[in-house]
């Protein structure tokens, strides 16, 4: 087990299992139109694929629903907001509109738990917290995903978590990330009401498998928990 701080009060625990048998294909290519978010070489890409999709988001390539795809994808990015533009008129005398109330802040941790979504071998847990008097997320921990690595090598990682503090802003939103030795792990999420989460990660960096480190990297995989 390797131990490793990524900043302030943020620790990662990792650890390599190797997959006995080939660990089924994470990129949703079997059936027409089944994608997901590591699909895509870049924000932009999954975009142009969400705006192309049809009425909805069939392929849930937007997590939190405001209209952006797969965000946690590299750029080229859209800005995946739309101008007013032109001379429409109207909207300048319009009054703002009144902010959402702000979710109520649990004293007690609050743990999320679900898993990679088409993985059921693998599992999630986001724990949050309060303080004082704002919703944070404490941890993710995420266990037995699939990871792609050099040499055509595919693992399952048994184990890797972000611990610290990571503000949620009022719409539910958080990202929580880290980097250490070349290693990066990344999470986006929002929460859904009261009981449920859902979001992004990423893992990637030089990693022991079986005595020999080796560079991989999970592509984004999207994950659904609740409380």
């Amino acid at each position: 087990m390797k131990k490793a701080m990524w900043g302030v009060l943020v620790v990662a625990v990792l650890s390599v299992l190797v997959a006995a048998a080939p660990a089924a294909a994470q990129d949703g290519s079997g059936a027409k139109g089944d994608v997901n978010c590591s699909d895509f070489s870049s924000q932009a890409a999954a975009q142009a694929a969400y705006e192309n999709s049809g009425p909805g988001d069939p392929n849930g390539l937007d997590a939190d629903g405001d209209g952006i795809a797969c965000e946690t994808n590299p750029c080229p990015c859209s800005t995946g907001d739309g101008g007013d533009g032109g001379d429409g008129g109207g909207g300048a005398n319009e009054p703002a509109p009144e902010p959402e109330p702000k979710p109520e802040c649990e004293g007690r941790a609050t743990t999320y738990r679900g898993g990679v979504k088409r993985d059921p071998t693998s599992s999630t847990a986001l724990v949050i917290g309060c303080d004082k008097g704002e919703r944070i997320v404490r941890s993710f921990t995420a266990r037995d995903f699939v990871i792609g690595c050099e040499s055509q090598t595919e693992a399952r990682l048994s184990n890797a978590s972000i611990r610290g503090r990571s503000k949620i802003n009022d719409k539910g939103k958080f990202t929580f990330k880290g980097r250490s030795g070349g290693v990066e792990f990344r999470v986006a999420g929002s929460l859904s009401g009261k009981r449920l989460a859902n979001g992004s990660f990423r893992y990637s960096g030089p990693t022991d498998v079986e005595g020999t480190t080796l560079r991989c990297d999970s592509g984004n995989l999207d994950w659904g928990a609740q409380r």
